[in-house]
């Protein structure tokens, strides 16, 4: 290995980064969700640019993924938020000193915590003791996001409206032969109203449900300009001259068809 970095001219650890080929990196390093929110049109624009990439050059395994640096490039008008609770930083919160975690955290714009039963796997599998200890994680990780100075909000990762759909959700995840985590359970992801997401974090005090649930998510939306991601008309291309071509070509073939 040593001798392939030296052949790339990599001298220093920190040149790894910059000098490895990204579309054969990508396919060997863990991946993480997040959250993009566009914050205007040229976001959009930017957004629409990385899920192409995600699904032509970045496709890991039939999936899409968006190496960090590809974000770091576009997100000048892009929101990033920290995921559903497979997260980065709450994986590092369990496996990490304060001091990285602090660091990971400084990449994001806001952090997301979830209702407690969408971090039911770690407790199934044994990593977390209990919910008792859950609450205790999810209050640090909320420390140390004041601490950095980052919006805390309170998401649902929301992937339909209503608990009989869980099944419709599970069924097409079977359905994907390439997902190697197809089988396992996910939690019940429905769509929840402001009054049953206060009940699901009453294990913080008032003010704090209220200002995670309520305030943080209108100073989310007050970053967000007013953007239409399907235009109302066709915006066709406007080519000096094209219409007189077309309809002389038009006249020309049917005076020779007529003749």
């Amino acid at each position: 290995m040593l001798d392939q970095l030296y052949e790339l001219g990599i001298e220093y650890h920190n040149e790894i980064d910059e000098k490895i080929d990204l579309e054969l990196a990508h396919k060997r390093s863990r991946t993480f969700p997040c959250s993009i929110l566009v914050k205007n049109a040229k976001g959009l624009k930017d957004l629409f640019r990385l899920v192409s990439y995600s699904c032509t050059k970045y496709l890991n395994s039939a999936k899409p993924t968006i190496p960090r640096s590809l974000l770091e490039q576009y997100r000048e008008d892009l929101l990033i938020g920290s995921g559903n609770g497979d997260n980065e930083v709450f994986e590092e919160l369990l496996n990490s000193k304060e001091a990285k975690v602090e660091d990971i955290i400084e990449f994001y714009d806001y952090i997301e915590i979830q209702p407690k039963h969408h971090y039911a796997n770690f407790i199934r599998n044994e990593r977390i003791a209990d919910n008792a200890e859950l609450e205790e994680i999810l209050k640090k990780l909320i420390q140390l996001a004041k601490k950095k100075e980052k919006i805390v909000v309170a998401t649902g990762d929301c992937y339909y409206l209503d608990e009989y759909q869980h099944v419709y959700r599970q069924i097409l995840r079977l359905t994907v032969k390439s997902n190697p985590g197809a089988r396992d359970l996910k939690p019940m992801a429905t769509f929840l109203t402001t009054e049953e997401m206060l009940k699901e974090f009453s294990y913080l005090d008032e003010q704090l449900r209220e200002e995670l649930v309520i305030d943080n998510t209108h100073k989310i939306n007050d970053m967000i300009e007013l953007v239409v991601p399907l235009k109302d008309k066709l915006y066709t291309p406007n080519i000096e001259g094209a219409a007189d071509e077309v309809r002389n070509l038009s006249y020309d073939m049917a005076h020779k068809n007529i003749r």
